[in-house]
């Protein structure tokens, strides 16, 4: 398969007239680059050169509100970019991240809500990102970002009682850590788990490999 990059622009700083201002008719990376470089420029100000430049109150939490949209902006810009040039690395791996997630949590067992051996799933959603409106007395999202992106499911451990996150970044931190061989999973599990990440076919991936590389993305090891 062949593998391509696109190098991410550099989104300097730049102030906005209006730092309320919702998305337009503008294409999704164009609104996304402008609110970053917004937001970057308002992380520059002290709380008091942000309420002259704006006349408005800096609230106590707003600080950590802004350092939290451009963590996220600055991630999903810069997997459109990624993904641009069509087959990259980055969203190879992505895809098999969303396909790690579905076949472990749906098709582990037959049970309705799905379980795996060690947590029962108590919520799912293919998106994480995008924008939301009010239509007919519904909250509508239309995501930013593709299914393989940005998704989530939270498991509540049966023996903990304890409520985990599983989304991409999981799971692509269990598979390289089992790519690097510091887990104490057997040599051939590693090589079945590596080998399916390095197809390009529709071929699904055991459930029970699909759990392995969760768990040690959630815990570091498979300790269920």
């Amino acid at each position: 398969m062949s593998m391509q990059t696109t190098k991410m622009p550099n989104i300097e700083p730049k102030k906005s007239e209006d730092p309320l201002a919702h998305r337009g008719e503008e294409p999704w990376i164009d609104w996304a680059t402008k609110i970053l470089a917004h937001t970057r420029y308002e992380l520059t100000l002290t709380p008091t050169e942000w309420e002259k430049a704006y006349q408005m109150p800096f609230l106590p939490t707003y600080r950590q509100s802004l350092e939290a949209q451009e963590r996220r902006l600055s991630g999903e810009v810069k997997r459109y970019y990624d993904n641009l040039d069509g087959e990259t690395v980055e969203k190879h791996l992505s895809e098999r991240a969303w396909r790690v997630f579905t076949h472990a949590l749906f098709f582990g067992t037959l049970q309705n809500p799905p379980t795996c051996a060690w947590g029962a799933v108590t919520f799912v959603r293919a998106h994480r990102t995008g924008l939301r409106s009010v239509e007919g007395g519904f909250v509508r999202l239309t995501p930013t970002e593709p299914e393989y992106a940005a998704f989530e499911g939270r498991i509540r451990g049966t023996k903990t009682n304890t409520i985990y996150i599983v989304n991409r970044e999981v799971i692509l931190r269990g598979y390289k850590k089992i790519k690097s061989g510091k887990t104490a999973l057997l040599d051939d599990v590693v090589g079945e788990v590596c080998a399916w990440f390095e197809r390009t076919d529709e071929a699904p991936i055991l459930a029970y490999l699909a759990d392995h590389v969760i768990q040690v993305g959630l815990f570091g090891e498979v300790i269920f």
